[in-house]
C-alpha cells in the first residue's frame, strides 16, 4: 500500500503485515488516502483522475468515488485483478 502523510513523507507499507518496506520525504505534506490500486479512469475536462477520499469496504467489496465524477464498485482482493490496458486493476463488478 501506497500512504502520503503530513509528516511530508510517502511511505509504502506491507497491506498484510502493515511493515514499512520504505519511505521517502518531500517538501511538503502528502494528502490522500491509501492507495492499493491503480485504476484506469477516463480523463475529463479538469484532467483529474484523483480520489481525493476514502473508500468504503464492507464484507467482500469496496466502493470508490473519483474526481471525474465516476464511481466504482470493486473486489478489493487483489488475487482477483488482473492486467487491463498495461496496468493490474482489481476485479470492477460496476
Amino acid at each position: 500500500m501506497i500512504q502520503g502523510a503530513y509528516d511530508q513523507h510517502l511511505n509504502k507499507i506491507d497491506a498484510e503485515t502493515g511493515k514499512l518496506i520504505w519511505q521517502y520525504e518531500f517538501d511538503d505534506v502528502i494528502k490522500g488516502t491509501g492507495t492499493l490500486w491503480r485504476m484506469d479512469q477516463k480523463w475529463i475536462h479538469s484532467y483529474s483522475r484523483d480520489a481525493d477520499g476514502s473508500s468504503l469496504i464492507l464484507n467482500d467489496t469496496e466502493y470508490l468515488g473519483f474526481e471525474n465524477s465516476y464511481f466504482t464498485v470493486f473486489d478489493p482482493n487483489y488475487r482477483n485483478g488482473k492486467t487491463l490496458n498495461g496496468m493490474f486493476q482489481p476485479n470492477i463488478i460496476q
